[in-house]
């Protein structure tokens, strides 16, 4: 997602709340080969599809998962567990 490349993989795991189907990418169920092949034909067929999801992608890895932010959600949580020691 950082990189500006929609994601396109099998709906497992978090995924589906990391990228959003649809939004940053688009998500198939696990051995869906037909709809990976079909999302991935969508994708290479429709240069503004890319490029809208790559630039939601890269936004929201910036705001969500950039160092910065996820630094200060580190210092957070050692400052919640210092206040409770």
């Amino acid at each position: 997602m950082a990189s500006g490349i929609p994601v396109l993989a099998y709906s497992i795991g978090l995924l589906s709340d990391l990228i959003g189907n649809g939004v940053a990418g688009f998500l198939v169920d696990i051995g869906d080969i037909h709809g990976l092949a079909s999302r991935l034909l969508q994708l290479i067929e429709d240069p503004r599809l890319r490029a809208r999801m790559g630039q939601r992608g890269r936004e929201e890895a910036k705001q969500k998962y950039s160092v910065t932010v996820i630094a200060s959600k580190v210092r957070d949580i050692y400052a919640a567990l210092m206040e409770g020691a």
